[in-house]
C-alpha cells in the first residue's frame, strides 16, 4: 500500500520531486564543503599548485557538524519511538506546532 501511495504521489507531483532533488543536491554540495573544504577547491582548480593539498582533510567545522547531526538524529529517533522524557516531548511538540 505504501509503495502504491509513493508511486501515485510521484506521478501527481513531478514538479515537487524535481524541486526536492535540485534542492537536496545543492544542500549536499554545500555541506560537503563544510566537512571537506579543500575538496571543492582542489576539484574546481582554486589553487595554482594543488599537488600538496589533501582534498579529504577534515575542516574545523566537520566534527561539530557531525556531532550536531547525530544528536538531532538521535533525538528524532527517540521521539519517534516515544522514549523521551515528557518535558522534552512537550518542548518538541511546542516547536512543531509553531507557537
Amino acid at each position: 500500500m505504501e509503495v502504491k501511495n509513493f508511486k501515485s504521489n510521484l506521478k501527481q507531483n513531478p514538479v515537487s520531486w524535481i524541486v526536492f532533488l535540485a534542492t537536496i543536491s545543492i544542500v549536499l554540495l554545500s555541506l560537503t564543503s563544510v566537512v571537506f573544504p579543500a575538496l571543492i577547491l582542489r576539484t574546481l582548480g582554486g589553487f595554482d599548485d594543488n599537488v600538496g593539498i589533501d582534498p579529504f582533510e577534515r575542516g574545523s567545522l566537520a566534527y561539530p557538524f557531525m556531532i550536531t547531526n547525530f544528536v538531532i538524529l538521535a533525538l528524532g529517533l527517540l521521539y519517534y519511538k516515544n522514549k523521551l522524557p515528557t518535558i522534552i516531548t512537550k518542548s518538541i511538540k511546542f516547536i512543531i506546532r509553531n507557537e
